[in-house]
């Protein structure tokens, strides 16, 4: 009967550790979420712009040439 009682103390626990990690799970702020999309969009938005032509730069202004550096997807 003691190592049940003793078992049974084990069991309840590592549930109420468990439940306890599950509950208390902390969700990233709107802050921290941003600066992780603003990094992400820097490495994505690399381009340089080369000549005068008929192409849209990044910029807006119409390009010969458009070379795209550092594409991470």
């Amino acid at each position: 009967m003691k190592q049940f009682a003793v078992l049974l103390s084990v069991l309840v626990v590592a549930v109420v550790m468990v439940l306890g990690k599950v509950v208390c799970k902390e969700k990233p702020n709107d802050l921290l979420l941003m600066n992780i999309e603003a990094l992400a969009a820097e490495e994505i938005a690399r381009e340089t712009c080369i000549g005068r032509g008929d192409l849209n730069c990044f910029s807006g202004i119409k390009v010969e040439y458009i070379i795209e550096h550092n594409i991470l997807e």
